[in-house]
C-alpha cells in the first residue's frame, strides 16, 4: 500500500530542491502545497471569498488573483495572514487528501504541513533544515519577509521523523536520496 511522506521546512531552506531530487530518483506522486494553493486561487468560489475578505486590489485586470498584491497584504498583517489561512488551509487539506495516489508513494511537500493538519496523514516527515545565515546568503529578502510569520526552526525540527541538513553543497543531493530510500 502506498505511503505518504511529508517534506517540510522553513522558507528557502531547500524544500523545492529536495522535492526535485526525490522526483528525479524515485517514482512518486508529488503534492506540492504551494502549487495546490495556487491552483485553488483560480476557482471562482475561492476568488469570490478572497475578494470579500481582502477587496478588489488583489485582482489582475482579467479578474484573476494577483498573488503579489495578495502577498503584500497578508505578509504585512498577522491578522490578514490568519484570515487567508482560515480560508485556504481546509481547501488545501481536502484537495491533498482526495488526490493522494493509491499506486505509488506520495510526497506531500510544503512549509505549512503542520498548520494545514497534514502531519497526521504522513508515515514519515522529512524536515529540510538550514542555518539562518546560509539561507540569507541565498535569499535574504524573501527569508526576512516570510520567516517571521513561520514557526521557529526548532518547531520545524520537532515535526520531523527525519532531518536533512542543507549546507547548500553537492552533498545535499545524496542526503535527500539516502533519506528517502529508507522510507519507501
Amino acid at each position: 500500500m502506498p505511503v505518504n511522506i511529508g517534506l517540510t521546512g522553513r522558507v528557502c531552506s531547500g524544500k523545492s530542491k529536495a522535492s526535485h531530487i526525490i522526483e528525479q530518483h524515485f517514482n512518486v506522486h508529488h503534492l506540492d502545497l504551494d502549487k495546490v494553493g495556487h491552483e485553488l486561487l483560480h476557482e471562482t468560489a475561492v476568488i469570490a471569498q478572497l475578494i470579500s475578505t481582502f477587496g478588489t486590489s488583489i485582482l489582475n485586470p482579467d479578474g484573476q488573483i494577483n498573488r503579489a498584491n495578495l502577498g503584500t497584504i497578508v505578509f504585512s498583517s498577522p491578522k490578514k495572514l490568519k484570515e487567508l489561512n482560515i480560508l485556504m488551509h481546509p481547501l488545501i487539506r481536502k484537495y491533498v487528501t482526495t488526490h493522494v495516489s493509491s499506486t505509488m508513494p506520495n510526497l506531500i511537500s510544503g512549509a505549512l504541513l503542520d498548520e494545514i493538519k497534514l502531519l497526521s496523514v504522513c508515515k514519515a516527515v522529512i524536515v529540510i533544515d538550514a542555518d539562518d545565515d546560509l539561507i540569507r546568503r541565498f535569499s535574504k529578502e524573501k527569508f526576512d519577509k516570510i520567516s517571521p510569520s513561520q514557526q521557529s526552526r526548532e518547531a520545524y525540527r520537532k515535526q520531523g521523523t527525519h532531518i536533512i541538513e542543507n549546507d547548500f553543497s553537492e552533498a545535499f543531493t545524496d542526503r535527500c536520496i539516502q533519506t528517502f530510500k529508507t522510507l519507501v
